[in-house]
């Protein structure tokens, strides 16, 4: 899922939802309350606000818990909206959330600010990093996963693993690519007409 929104300026750092990015969050909800199939065992999020969000409007009332993850946020532009907050900023925000909503800062102990800040990628840099994420998912990732039980049986009988990733059009689109599957296009959530309109998720 995509939350690649904007503010009233376009180079805000690490710009929050719009209202309507807030809906389809919502919309997305009510999707995962009604799925009778098997549900993600692992979750992983990208680092920035909007996707962050994004997670925790869309697994509220659940008892997932969200990886955070520097190799799944969005394609490095240059542009100061896909720089992240401050760990301790971001912890911040997120203090007021629901009790439901968890986040699991592992990945970021002793790293408090951007080390990407300056960094720019094509889009052989992005597939690169997406074959990455996706190697450490299947090796580290589901070597803590299988100890709670992050292998799912299916409805076959056989065993399969659902995985859920927070992430961003452009990530999601390199992710496409190394999968060889269909180049998903997501367009921009939440674009709105002259102001922006942009919330907290926390309100």
């Amino acid at each position: 899922m995509s939350r690649n929104l904007k503010t009233e300026f376009d180079d805000a750092a690490d710009p929050l939802l719009t209202s309507t990015g807030i809906d389809q969050a919502r919309n997305a909800a009510s999707f995962w309350a009604s799925h009778t199939g098997p549900r993600p065992s692992l979750y992983l999020s990208s680092p920035l606000r909007r996707t962050l969000c994004t997670f925790a409007l869309t697994f509220t009332g659940t008892t997932a818990v969200a990886r955070v993850r520097e190799g799944v946020r969005e394609h490095l532009t240059g542009h100061t909206c896909d720089v992240r907050l401050k760990v301790s900023e971001l912890q911040e925000f997120l203090q007021g959330e629901r009790e439901d909503s968890v986040f699991n800062w592992d990945e970021f102990e002793g790293v408090e600010n951007d080390p990407y800040e300056k960094v720019t990628e094509n889009d052989e840099d992005v597939q690169a990093r997406a074959k990455k994420a996706l190697n450490k998912i299947f090796s580290e990732e589901s070597a803590q996963g299988e100890r709670s039980g992050w292998l799912l049986q299916c409805q076959s009988g056989s065993f399969c693993s659902v995985v859920s990733i927070t992430s961003h059009s452009g990530f999601i689109q390199g992710l496409s690519i190394v999968l060889g599957r269909q180049n998903w296009v997501l367009p921009t959530g939440g674009k709105t007409n002259g102001s922006s309109g942009a919330l907290s998720c926390l309100n």
